[in-house]
């Protein structure tokens, strides 16, 4: 990154260019939003800037990977856990779980499994040993000449044959077959079945259109799991679905959750923080002029038919949108509020906490 203009701008070095041993020059390509060179310039060592890139999956998954030797759960290496003074036991949810043996972490169902195993094949050569031992005595008895041809009923039996019970009777009680694939609800439990209860019906009792659903969820429990960071209160989902309907301008759920997604905007310096500090007006988000703040993000992001409401919200008439529209714009603000340097590094922070 460089400034330019008390602003900073994306560029890649393309050659290191010295002048004596004090000063360094370096040859720069800008580059636009899509990483494309637009021009070149030459530029001092105090110009640039070393910004990190913000944190992704795709990096987060090579660190886990180099710090620790197995997963399932995740192990760290022995070095790490003394560096940082990690403990090394088992984590009390995993207890019964796992084990330690000659300090490496092992699974006790594979440790059970494999005794269970091991008995087994003693208990087969036990039992193996045995007959054989009963056969070698058994040749070695003389048996008396039997007279053919014998009834089957008078041969007698001999050690080594095995024990005959009555021959059960033909069974008529025939199941007719089932067609499958089959309903969920049509299968009979059987004895060793666990006791379920009754399914709860899909609740279809809201206010807002049943394709809005989805959208109205995602919002509210946006808000409700990052309230401490976007400084929210609680709500519950009744009364947010009740502002959404609501024909009021100024509602305070409603003016509060719109301004607090555009504040975590603002701070972000991103596309949206460059369009507003172009404007004349204060950089504080107040109650009178949330909306102007809401037209601007509406012009950038440029999606469906958003814009053709700008002029209804500038006139102060945001109740009178639909319900579809609102929930609308609040999903394209969680979305942008989710791609921010600032939730991605509370996210992190949770993750490694918890």
């Amino acid at each position: 990154m460089e400034r330019k203009k008390s602003n900073l701008c994306p560029c890649k070095i393309l050659k290191v260019l010295e002048e004596g041993t004090v000063k360094t020059k370096y040859e720069v390509a800008w580059l636009d939003r899509n990483k494309k060179v637009i021009e070149t310039a030459i530029v001092n060592r105090s110009d640039l800037i070393w910004k990190k890139s913000p944190l992704s999956r795709n990096s987060l998954k090579p660190f886990i990977r180099k710090s620790t030797y197995r997963s399932f759960p995740w192990v760290l290496h022995d070095k790490l856990a003394e560096k940082y003074q990690i403990s090394r036991d088992p984590p009390q949810d995993l207890e019964g779980k796992v084990f330690i043996q000659d300090g490496i972490v092992c699974n006790k169902r594979k440790k059970d499994a494999t005794d269970v195993e091991e008995s087994g094949k003693l208990k087969k050569k036990k039992v193996e040993g045995e007959k054989a031992e009963a056969t070698g005595k058994d040749k070695q008895q003389k048996e008396e000449p039997i007279k053919y041809p014998i009834d089957d009923l008078l041969v007698q039996p001999v050690t080594d044959d095995p024990v005959f019970t009555a021959r059960p009777l033909p069974s008529t009680d025939f199941k007719v077959p089932m067609d499958c694939p089959i309903d969920d609800l049509l299968v009979q439990p059987v004895t060793d079945d666990p006791v379920f209860t009754a399914r709860p019906l899909p609740s279809t009792d809201f206010k807002v259109p049943m394709d809005c659903v989805g959208d109205l969820l995602m919002v509210w429990d946006f808000c409700s799991s990052y309230s401490k960071l976007l400084h929210l209160l609680p709500f519950s989902l009744e009364d947010f679905e009740n502002a959404i309907c609501h024909k009021g301008s100024n509602v305070t759920l409603i003016v509060e959750t719109h301004s607090s997604l555009l504040r975590l905007l603002k701070h972000d310096k991103d596309e949206y923080f460059s369009a507003v500090q172009k404007r004349t007006r204060p950089l504080k988000i107040t109650l009178t002029n949330w909306t102007e703040f809401l037209c601007d993000f509406i012009e950038i992001i440029n999606v469906g038919d958003f814009s053709t409401n700008i002029t209804t919200v500038k006139r102060g008439h945001y109740g009178l949108l639909d319900a579809q529209v609102k929930l609308g714009i609040l999903r394209e603000l969680v979305n942008q509020v989710l791609g921010t340097d600032i939730v991605r590094e509370n996210w992190l922070n949770s993750v490694l906490t918890s």
